[in-house]
């Protein structure tokens, strides 16, 4: 049986302090963990303020689509759609193709208004909406004056994180949700009043 000599644990120590083969491999494994993770946070966060851009770009395009509209015409016209006004039409070819629009947001909710201010109070004209709310109402209120008609858009986008769970609890909480709405004047007079 040969001599063997006693190994401690404080004779492994200078050991162990003194190699360094697989030295660089240690390093970089813990340095490109970070650096892994901040890349990833950072293509997270750059996608969450493109939905929020997405979110902006949509409603306004929604809103200024309806609010190009003419004045109200009559059935017998080419606006007219199924016995209803240019912005009731365009409300409804939109509303069926929204979906393909935003095919990176498939939890997106949106909703279109005709709108007119009527004696200091806004009044809903048809469409898929029926009630405005109240940050919705005071915007619509500081945009029209008397017997403005417009039109509102607004679009609701969640965004969820590609990153996983455990990372993501960091940031925050819950997935993030962007609620953008536009205002916008289509016209005054009884050729833009509400059809009742």
């Amino acid at each position: 049986m040969k001599w063997r000599p006693r190994i401690t644990t404080l004779g492994l120590l200078p050991r162990f302090r003194a190699a360094r083969d697989g030295a660089i491999a240690v390093e970089f494994a813990l340095i490109s963990t970070v650096l892994l993770t901040l890349f990833a946070v950072t293509l997270d966060l750059s996608f969450m303020f493109y939905a929020k851009r997405d979110a902006e770009r949509a409603s306004t395009f929604l809103t200024h689509t309806l609010t190009s509209c003419p004045a109200n015409t009559t059935t017998n016209t080419a606006l007219a759609w199924r016995g209803t006004d240019c912005v009731t039409a365009t409300m409804n070819l939109l509303k069926d193709r929204m979906p393909n629009v935003l095919v990176n947001f498939p939890d997106v909710t949106f909703g279109m208004a005709s709108i007119q201010r009527v004696s200091g109070a806004i009044r809903m004209c048809p469409g898929n909406m029926t009630y405005l709310e109240g940050d919705m109402q005071t915007s619509a209120l500081s945009v029209l004056k008397d017997n403005d008609a417009g039109a509102l858009a607004y679009l609701t986008i969640t965004y969820k994180p590609f990153l996983p769970q455990l990372v993501y609890t960091y940031m925050s909480s819950s997935n993030a949700i962007f609620r953008q709405y536009t205002v916008d004047v289509r016209g005054n007079g009884d050729g833009y009043a509400c059809a009742t």
